[in-house]
């Protein structure tokens, strides 16, 4: 994995309000307006666009709360959070989810 894809809590925690928002606009940037990271576990189009950077950033907040996500990638966070927002099934984000949290176990 590329350090780039190493960012998550650690460093979004360290971000103000804007500072995410700019960060979700070079996310936006630099992966396109398709959000897919493997493993996917859903057909659903995955979409950013820049009216939700800000609900994207406090869903991350959010999402980061939960200590059992403390080692989620910000770009599977993203993820996961756009796949509730499209309305992805519940076993799909769970899948999703799951994959995320033992990322870091498979060195990936």
């Amino acid at each position: 994995m590329a350090n780039e894809d190493k960012i998550g809590k650690t460093e979004w925690s360290q971000w103000n309000k804007k500072e995410k928002v700019i960060f979700l606009t070079g996310f936006r940037i630099g992966s396109g307006p398709i959000v897919r990271f493997a493993p996917a576990t859903t057909n659903i189009t995955l979409t950013l666009h820049s009216q939700e950077f800000e609900d994207v950033a406090k869903r991350v907040d959010s999402f980061y709360a939960d200590t059992a996500n403390a080692n989620v990638t910000i770009h599977g966070a993203i993820e996961i959070i756009l796949m509730q927002l499209k309305h992805a099934s519940t076993e799909s984000v769970a899948k999703k989810l799951e994959a995320e949290r033992t990322r870091i176990l498979w060195g990936f």
